[in-house]
C-alpha cells in the first residue's frame, strides 16, 4: 500500500528567532516599500477625518472648502508625476552622487522659487476671477491654491529624490506629517474662526512644516551642493514625465467637472 507523503508543518518562530529576524525585516526593501503604503493609508484616514470636521465646523460653508480643495488636487497633477520621474532617475543612478544630487535639488527649487514668485502676483491679482471660476466666495484662499499647488511641487521633487535613495522613512513620515499637520492646524483655525479661508490655509502651513523638515533631512543626507556640477535640469525632467502629468491632469479634471456638476444640480458629463 502507497504510503501518503506527509506534509512539512509549519514551525512558529521563537521569541529568539523573532529578534534575529528584526534587524533582516528592517533591511528589507519588501517591507520599507509596504511601510511607504501603509503612511498613504494613514494619511487617506486622517483626510477622511477632517472631511467629517471640517463639514461639522463649516456647515453650509463647506462647499466652498470642497471646491478649493478640488482645484488644489488638480494642481498636485505635476508634482505627482515628477516626484515618480525624480525616484527613478535617482534610483538608477542617472543624476550622480551626493554632491550632484544636491546640486540638482538646489537648482530646482530656484527654478521653483522663480515661478512662485510669478504664480503669487499673478494669483493676488487675478483673485477675483479665480474665485468666481470656483464659484466661491473667499478671494483670498481662491489666491493660495496656486502657491500652496507650487509648495506642493517643491515637496514632491523632495519626496522623489528620498524615494530614489530608498529613504522610504522619512518620505512616509512626511506623509503622515502632512495628513496631520492639516488636520490639527487646518481644524483648529476652522473651529476657532469658522472660516473657509483659515481652515483652507492649513494645507499650506503643513506643506510649509513638511518642506522645512524635508531640507534638513537631504541636507544631512547629501551633504553640500558641488560646485562644478550644474546637475539635471528640471525642464529635462518634464520631459520626460509629460505624458503621466497629460494623463492624470484629465483624469482629475474630469473628477472635478463631474463633481462641480453635482454640487450645481446641472446633470454630470458624460464619462
Amino acid at each position: 500500500m502507497a504510503q501518503r507523503a506527509v506534509r512539512p508543518t509549519a514551525r512558529r518562530l521563537r521569541p529568539s528567532a523573532w529578534r534575529e529576524a528584526l534587524p533582516v525585516l528592517r533591511e528589507s526593501e519588501t517591507i520599507k516599500a509596504a511601510a511607504l503604503a501603509a503612511a498613504y493609508v494613514v494619511a487617506i484616514g486622517l483626510g477622511l477625518v477632517f472631511t467629517i470636521l471640517a463639514a461639522r465646523i463649516l456647515g453650509d460653508s463647506y462647499g466652498a472648502l470642497a471646491r478649493i480643495t478640488s482645484f488644489y488636487l488638480i494642481l498636485t497633477v505635476p508634482g505627482l508625476a515628477l516626484q515618480a520621474a525624480v525616484a527613478r532617475e535617482v534610483a538608477v543612478g542617472d543624476l550622480g552622487g551626493s554632491g550632484a544630487l544636491a546640486a540638482s535639488m538646489r537648482g530646482w527649487l530656484r527654478q521653483i522659487v522663480v515661478f512662485g514668485v510669478i504664480v503669487v502676483v499673478a494669483a493676488a491679482l487675478l483673485r477675483a476671477p479665480l474665485a468666481d471660476l470656483l464659484h466661491v466666495d473667499q478671494e483670498w484662499a481662491a489666491a493660495t491654491v496656486p502657491l500652496t499647488a507650487v509648495l506642493w511641487l517643491a515637496v514632491s521633487m523632495q519626496r522623489g529624490l528620498l524615494q530614489g535613495l530608498r529613504a522610504y522613512t522619512p518620505v512616509g513620515a512626511s506623509i503622515v506629517g502632512e495628513g496631520a499637520g492639516r488636520l490639527i492646524v487646518g481644524v483648529g483655525l476652522g473651529a476657532a474662526t469658522s472660516s473657509v479661508t483659515w481652515m483652507w490655509l492649513g494645507q499650506l502651513l503643513a506643506l510649509v512644516a513638511v518642506f522645512v523638515v524635508l531640507s534638513a533631512t537631504l541636507r544631512a543626507r547629501l551633504g553640500t551642493p558641488v560646485a562644478e556640477v550644474r546637475g539635471e535640469r528640471l525642464r529635462d525632467l518634464i520631459r520626460t514625465a509629460w505624458v503621466p502629468i497629460v494623463g492624470l491632469w484629465a483624469v482629475n479634471r474630469r473628477w472635478h467637472d463631474r463633481w462641480t456638476a453635482q454640487q450645481d444640480g446641472s446633470p454630470a458629463p458624460h464619462p
